[in-house]
């Protein structure tokens, strides 16, 4: 999995987390059960932690989770949104939050809220943990006591949520990028012929 050139060039001239923007969490996904939204926005209607969660896309849990959430105004639906809408959706976020209830092999949206300089917390069901872990960039979960945690951590230490995010940006940009997935690609398929090469020559 890999970030195109392009993509990573426009997240890079975004810049950082822009110093007017009001505090806020990010989900990125399908409004379906399999993504754990359900319980996270369970999550954010009982705690008392004065940050809202917007809340990006959309899907067969849509309707039911507007209507019940309607009038808590920490809880913010915004719909799909285009990739222009969400580069500064991402930047000026906190922290992206991946709630998986299902396992997931790679979490997309992670790596390119570390593109645009975003720490991430995410489910321990998710494969996208052990990206988070590699890039030092965000925390993982595997109950509401550890995401309510991480959240007020990052509240109350932005300077660290900085650190964190400029980590993620660092990791897409030498070991997402592009040019280095299909080096890494090429040399497995080389590594693959000689081993070939070497049982063909072993069998003779």
């Amino acid at each position: 999995h890999f970030l195109p050139s392009d993509y990573l060039r426009r997240a890079a001239m975004l810049g950082g987390r822009s110093p007017h923007s009001h505090p806020y969490f990010l989900y990125v996904g399908r409004l379906d059960a399999v993504k754990g939204i359900d319980q996270l926005l369970a999550h954010f209607a009982a705690t008392d932690l004065d940050v809202p969660l917007c809340v990006v896309g959309d899907g067969p849990l849509g309707p039911e989770l507007r209507g019940r959430y309607q009038n808590d105004s920490r809880i913010r639906f915004l719909g799909t949104c285009t990739a222009e809408q969400l580069g500064p959706l991402y930047r000026d976020a906190l922290a992206l939050i991946l709630p998986s209830a299902g396992y997931e092999i790679f979490g997309l949206v992670v790596a390119e809220a570390f593109a645009h300089g975003t720490p991430a917390v995410v489910s321990e069901v998710c494969g996208a943990g052990e990206l988070v872990v590699e890039a030092g960039a965000g925390s993982v979960f595997g109950s509401a006591q550890e995401l309510d945690r991480a959240l007020r951590h990052i509240v109350a230490n932005p300077g660290e949520r900085d650190a964190m995010g400029a980590r993620g940006r660092s990791f897409v940009a030498d070991r997402l990028n592009e040019e280095a997935y299909l080096d890494r690609y090429e040399a497995l398929v080389t590594a693959a012929q000689e081993a070939r090469t070497l049982a063909q020559e072993a069998a003779r």
